[in-house]
């Protein structure tokens, strides 16, 4: 008996400690799932519980306290959906696939060329799938036989439309584009040039869609 005496303020440091830590633990899944105001501020009501929770962050005196999360008013400012920046990546479905999406994109796309830079450009103006933007990149065998240079150029074409992507999904505004770059000069380009050369073509082919809606 003395010695179940001697350990109860140990069990009970234990049990406050234990009640702490889910406390915090209530919290993080809180926050996790709906925006909730930090705890002892003025716009959340406090964590309350029994008798045991005083106000201001003090400690549980009694570590059976009842423990409740308030989730904190609809007046509440929301985290935003997405804080950080466009992420410059070409994911697999912002690529075009398909021999039916191919054979569609050669019958119905527009020309446009500006040097050894080829693009043949399809809008639609419902977007049907995500990404808005699909493209593919060809190299032709007979202008390049080696494999080498040829998969440098697709890898310059697709490097420059990585980057530009995100910029003209934010232009289209809910349409979609099926875009093909070829590159058919005579020697590789640089990346900063045929970057330069993508931009150009792209609002000159998003340029003509649009006024071919105008009746």
């Amino acid at each position: 008996m003395r010695a179940n005496e001697a350990c109860r303020p140990c069990y009970q440091n234990a049990l406050g400690h234990l009640a702490k830590v889910w406390v915090k633990v209530c919290t993080f899944a809180v926050c996790r799932s709906a925006p909730i105001s930090p705890v002892g501020s003025s716009d959340c009501e406090h964590m309350a519980s029994e008798p045991g929770c005083r106000p201001g962050g003090a400690e549980l005196s009694s570590p059976a306290a009842a423990l409740r999360v308030v989730i904190a008013s609809p007046s509440a400012t929301p985290l935003p959906a997405n804080p950080t920046k466009p992420r410059y990546t070409l994911p697999r479905a912002a690529r075009l696939r398909g021999n039916a999406a191919f054979r569609y994109l050669w019958k119905f796309g527009r020309l446009y060329r500006e040097g050894g830079l080829v693009l043949r450009a399809v809008f639609f103006p419902i977007a049907l799938s995500q990404p808005a933007v699909k493209a593919a990149f060809l190299v032709r065998k007979k202008l390049f036989k080696r494999s080498v240079k040829r998969q440098r150029i697709r890898r310059l074409l697709r490097e420059g439309h990585r980057h530009l992507r995100p910029d003209w999904e934010a232009v289209l505004k809910g349409a979609e584009a099926w875009l093909l770059w070829s590159w058919e000069g005579p020697t590789s380009p640089s990346l900063r040039a045929l970057s330069s050369a993508m931009q150009r073509l792209f609002d000159k082919a998003y340029q003509a869609w649009q006024k071919s809606l105008s009746f």
